[in-house]
């Protein structure tokens, strides 16, 4: 699948009023965010006087273009991702939006769903002119030639969310769980443990050296020979403390956590505090 690039970039979500764009964009926009990738949502329905008692017809959508592009272009030139929520109806309306983004990446996906859905979450909402999601559902431009189609009559906003980060960011989601999965339970960056350094280089020297601190840090002897371990949550290699001594590892995997930061007494927690106390970038990671 093609890769989005972090930050400045554009995401189109196009499809008829009342297809669930606004929906998936609010949990894509989160999605998005435990990437690392700062996005903003600019919505269609921002720049529009919408009503019951009035239709909306393409020219008056046309008349807020040059207002939305601009805050397309501003947000971009931020170095934010620009998920863009839109009922595009026509050609001048949808290559205004699509050189807003000023030769960036732009991904277009298709929100789609049966007339008679539309219909139903139209009456649903009642905050717009009856019969706006049928007659936009009529003249959406353009019919086809996306990159990605998502149907909301078979999928939840947040299964069409995970659809689009999945086709167009899923390297960065490979690269951010990676990190993640490097957090041990407790909050510390296995990554940066010499135990797992020593371990992946085979590094006997870097062994003797941790053993040694290890042992006057814990007031235990601790041989070159114990200091393997290719993390706490990955691998099979354990160090013989994390295997089968650590009460915090113990006790989140028992409550099947995959961290600390999944359990509600975290901030409270007089185990987990013997190590957050001691490493403020334990209880970030945790929190992030």
């Amino acid at each position: 699948m093609n890769e989005a690039r972090r930050g400045s970039c554009v995401i189109l979500l196009n499809g008829p009023s009342s297809s669930g764009k606004s929906s998936i964009a609010a949990v894509l926009t989160d999605e998005l965010s435990r990437l690392g990738i700062c996005p903003v949502t600019i919505s269609v329905d921002d720049y529009m006087k919408i009503s019951t008692d009035e239709e909306i017809w393409e020219d008056d959508v046309f008349e807020t273009v040059p207002e939305m592009c601009r805050d397309i272009a501003l947000a971009l030139d931020e170095g934010k991702t620009v998920i863009i929520d839109h009922v595009i109806t026509s050609k001048r309306i949808f290559d205004a939006v699509m050189d807003s983004a000023g030769g960036r990446t732009v991904k277009t996906v298709l929100i789609k769903c049966s007339a008679g859905t539309l219909r139903q979450r139209e009456a649903e909402r009642g905050d717009r002119f009856i019969g706006s999601a049928e007659a936009s559902l009529k003249y959406l431009y353009p019919k086809d030639g996306y990159d990605l189609t998502v149907d909301t009559d078979m999928m939840t906003a947040g299964e069409c969310a995970a659809e689009i980060r999945g086709t167009f960011f899923c390297k960065r989601y490979r690269e951010v769980k990676k990190m993640r999965d490097l957090i041990a339970y407790c909050g510390l960056d296995c990554e940066a443990c010499n135990a797992r350094i020593a371990t992946l280089n085979n590094d006997d020297e870097l062994r003797a050296e941790t053993a040694k601190l290890w042992s006057e840090l814990n007031g235990a002897e601790i041989t070159p020979k114990m200091i393997n371990c290719e993390g706490c949550r990955v691998g099979e290699i354990k160090y013989p403390f994390c295997s089968s001594m650590c009460e915090i590892r113990k006790c989140a995997m028992e409550k099947q956590f995959e961290t600390c930061g999944s359990c509600p007494y975290m901030e409270t927690c007089e185990k987990l505090a013997m190590i957050t106390s001691n490493d403020e970038g334990a209880l970030k990671n945790l929190r992030s």
